[in-house]
C-alpha cells in the first residue's frame, strides 16, 4: 500500500498540536510497513532524525502571491504530481486552501477533518470555505475525524463513511520520570508543588482565567510554584497579570516539543482550564476539540485539572479532577484537593499512564488508520 499524505497547511518541525499529531500518524503508519510520503509547508523549523519519507513543499496562497518565484510554485507542483500518480490513497487533512484538489485524480481519496471550519466562519470566507468543503465532501470516499462530537456535526454534510480516530502520545517520549534539571534551573524545591500548564496563550486555552486561579492558590498554600509554559496572543497580559506574584508564577514562554516532556515530568499537578464561553459554535454544537497535551499529560503520568467538558471526559476519564464547565470555584477546589493529597496525586497519575500506554499510543492510532486504508481499498 502506498499513501500520499497531504498536509499543506503544516511546516515542518513547527511547534504546535498539527504538527505534532500529523508527524505522529505519518510515523506510526510508516513503521507499521505502510509506504506513505508526507508532503508539508516548507519551514525554517528544525526537525531531526526524520525517518519517513518526506518532502517540503512550496503552494500558493493568499499571504506568499507576489512575494516568491513563481518557479517555486510549479516546481512543487510538478513533484507532487509525479508522486502522487504512483499512489493507492491520498490522505488529506484538510485545510482552507484548496490546492490539494488539483492533485486528486481518481485516486480514493480520504479527508481528515479536525474542525467544522464550514460553521466557524460567516460572510464571504464562509462561503467560500463551505464551497471547496463540499467539494471535497463529494469526492471523499471517506472522512477521518478526532472525536464523537465533530462525527455527530460532519454527517449533516457527509453522510458516508466517517471514522473516528482521536489524537495520540510518544508514550516513550512522554513519561513520569525523565532526569532533567528543570527543577534546579528554574528554583524549584523538592518540597515545593509545581503546578504545569502546556498550551497556546490563547482564551479556547482558558489561560486568561490562570491569574485568578494564581491568586486563589496563594493565599492558602506556601509550597507551590506556577509553571507556565507556551506563547500566544495573551502571554503578555498574563504575565503583567501576574507580575505581583513572579517568584510564585514562572513564564518559561515556548518550547521546543522535545523538551515538553521534562517539564511536565518535574511536575506534581497539570493544568487544562478551557474556556469554550466565547465560541458561539461551541455553545451550539459541542465542544469538539480534541486537546493533544491531554494524551500528553497522561502519559506523563500526573494528575489533570480540567473541565467536564463531554470529550475532555472521554479522555481523561478517572485520571483526573474535572469541575462543571465554567465553574470556576471548583476547579480551584479540585486543584486545592491535589495540592493537599499526595496519595490522590499519585493514583490518578498512575491511572492516567495506564490509559495511555494502553489505549493513546501513535503506536495504535497507526492501526486505526490502516484499517481505514484497508476498508477503502477493500484488502
Amino acid at each position: 500500500m502506498n499513501i500520499a499524505y497531504f498536509a499543506f497547511s503544516e511546516e515542518f518541525g513547527a511547534p504546535h498540536a498539527g504538527f505534532v499529531h500529523t508527524y505522529n500518524i505519518v510515523k506510526s503508519i510508516y513503521g507499521q510497513g505502510v509506504k506513505v510520503t508526507i508532503f508539508m509547508k516548507k519551514s525554517n523549523y528544525k526537525i531531526e532524525n526524520l525517518k519517513i519519507p518526506s518532502i517540503q513543499v512550496t503552494l500558493p496562497t493568499t499571504k506568499n502571491l507576489g512575494r516568491i518565484n513563481p518557479l517555486k510554485y510549479l516546481e512543487s507542483y510538478m513533484k507532487i504530481k509525479s508522486i502522487v500518480k504512483n499512489v493507492d490513497i491520498i490522505h488529506d487533512r484538510f485545510h482552507v486552501n484548496p490546492i490539494d484538489l488539483c492533485f486528486l485524480d481518481k485516486k480514493p481519496f480520504i479527508l481528515e477533518v479536525n474542525g467544522p471550519e464550514m460553521l466557524i466562519y460567516s460572510g464571504l470566507k464562509g462561503s467560500i470555505i463551505s464551497y471547496f468543503m463540499n467539494r471535497r465532501f463529494k469526492r471523499a470516499d471517506a472522512i477521518i475525524t478526532q472525536t464523537q462530537t465533530l462525527k455527530t456535526i460532519l454527517s449533516n454534510f457527509y453522510p458516508r463513511n466517517i471514522y473516528v480516530i482521536p489524537n495520540g502520545v510518544d508514550i516513550n517520549l512522554f513519561k513520569p520520570k525523565i532526569e532533567s534539571k528543570v527543577r534546579e534551573n528554574y528554583g524549584i524545591n523538592e518540597n515545593e508543588i509545581l503546578i504545569t500548564f502546556v498550551g497556546a496563550f490563547k482564551e479556547w486555552h482558558g489561560v486568561q482565567d490562570i491569574p485568578i486561579i494564581v491568586k486563589m492558590i496563594l493565599k492558602r498554600y506556601n509550597n507551590v510554584k506556577f509553571l507556565l509554559i507556551g506563547e500566544g496572543d495573551l502571554f503578555d497580559d498574563i504575565r503583567r497579570k501576574t507580575e505581583k506574584f513572579k517568584e510564585k508564577v514562572i513564564m518559561a514562554g515556548g518550547q521546543p516539543h522535545s523538551e515538553v516532556p521534562k517539564f511536565l515530568a518535574a511536575s506534581d499537578i497539570l493544568l487544562a482550564p478551557f474556556n469554550a464561553s466565547k465560541f458561539k459554535a461551541l455553545e451550539k454544537y459541542g465542544f469538539w476539540w480534541c486537546p493533544i497535551k491531554l494524551f500528553e499529560y497522561m502519559a506523563s503520568g500526573k494528575p489533570i485539572v480540567s473541565y467536564d467538558f463531554e470529550e475532555v471526559r472521554n479522555i481523561v476519564r478517572n485520571a483526573g479532577l474535572l469541575a462543571e464547565p465554567n465553574n470556576l470555584d471548583k476547579f480551584i477546589k479540585h486543584l486545592s484537593l491535589l495540592i493537599e493529597n499526595g496519595e490522590l496525586r499519585r493514583e490518578l497519575g498512575e491511572r492516567g499512564r495506564k490509559i495511555a500506554k494502553r489505549e493513546y499510543s501513535w503506536e495504535e492510532r497507526g492501526k486505526e488508520v490502516i484499517k481505514v486504508y484497508k476498508e477503502i481499498i477493500g484488502t
